[in-house]
């Protein structure tokens, strides 16, 4: 040991006093001991992992849920923009079957403005 010189004298004189006491231990509490010694060196080659599962399956069971959620969301998202898609979709048909003469109208309107426009830069 490496330490202060105190420090290993009180360490000297504390394993002296506990090896004299366990001398004086009856045989009951010597396997008390003994056995206590051995659950505690069956706890220590537990492997690590397996203290994770008490914390990992909640966890595990959490992001699943998560994951149900976003994916029922999004799913009722993409119902509510293809409804709202097809809402666009016929408004819009609407507009072109009630517009639809109206706009042959306008092609021919701006044919007659090019051919205008043409003449009086021509004439000018």
């Amino acid at each position: 040991m490496t330490g202060k010189p105190e420090d290993e004298a009180w360490i000297s004189d504390a394993r002296a006093l506990l090896d004299a006491s366990a001398q004086q231990l009856d045989a009951d509490t010597l396997a008390r001991i003994a056995h206590a010694r051995n659950a505690a060196l069956r706890h220590a080659r537990v492997p690590r992992w397996s203290h994770w599962r008490s914390w990992w399956m909640p966890l595990t069971g959490l992001a699943a849920a998560c994951a149900l959620v976003l994916a029922l969301g999004l799913r009722q998202q993409h119902r509510a923009d293809l409804v709202d898609g097809n809402r666009a979709t016929q408004s819009g048909s609407e507009v072109e079957a009630a517009v639809g003469d109206e706009t042959m109208d306008l092609t021919q309107d701006l044919e007659f403005y090019a051919w205008l426009e043409a003449r009086e830069d021509g004439d000018g």
